[in-house]
């Protein structure tokens, strides 16, 4: 990791993007997953990795910083927390568009939902979108809630096991250790554990 400074934010974001994030702000399901697919298309083109290594670093001129950078970047114009554009980075990695248009009744909320059973298996996600559409014939044609579907994808697949959601836990601060301030130790032993963890 670099030590010089980190450049700004309209640096790293381009100009049309800046603009399209200052519009999007707390505009709901619609501007979250254009947010989402932004932070996607920069994360593609920006954070880069290095063999053997989990973690993503923002490769400017030459130098590499935190991935957090980015999201922090976009958060400035979306007027949102960098966490934020981090979880819609990352629904709209797990829910493609092709997925959203083809269960538009579906809330971003319940495609989140959805997409912690179906894991990144975008066939099994829309089966489970089919399912959330048939329960809707239990509950007068109304889709059922996010916590109703949570119910019964439960009840369906079972709770994961206990380990992997702490284990799930855990990676997700060790990413943000090895993207924040921490001393150089920490991130190398976090950074270690993720390698390990696969």
């Amino acid at each position: 990791m670099t030590s010089s400074k980190a450049p700004s934010a309209s640096q790293i974001v381009p100009t049309h993007y800046q603009h399209l994030l200052m519009q999007d702000g707390h505009q709901g399901d619609l501007s979250s997953w254009r947010t989402g697919d932004i932070a996607v298309d920069l994360a593609d083109k920006l954070l880069v990795s290095k063999e053997g290594d989990r973690r993503r670093f923002l490769a400017h001129k030459g130098e590499a910083y935190p991935a957090n950078i980015l999201w922090k970047a976009m958060a400035q114009f979306a007027g949102v927390s960098w966490r934020n554009i981090q979880d819609r980075e990352r629904y709209s990695r797990l829910v493609p568009p092709d997925i959203r248009e083809e269960f538009p009744a579906l809330s971003r909320s319940h495609h989140k939902t959805i997409a912690d059973y179906a894991k990144g298996d975008t066939k099994q996600h829309a089966i489970l979108c089919g399912e959330a559409l048939t329960l809707a014939d239990e509950y007068g044609g109304q889709i059922p809630s996010v916590d109703v579907l949570g119910a019964h994808l439960r009840r369906k697949n079972g709770p994961p096991p206990a380990w992997e959601s702490k284990l799930r836990a855990v990676v997700r601060l060790l990413e943000w250790l090895c993207d924040s301030d921490a001393p150089d130790a920490i991130k190398a032993a976090a950074a270690k554990f993720l390698r390990a963890a696969g």
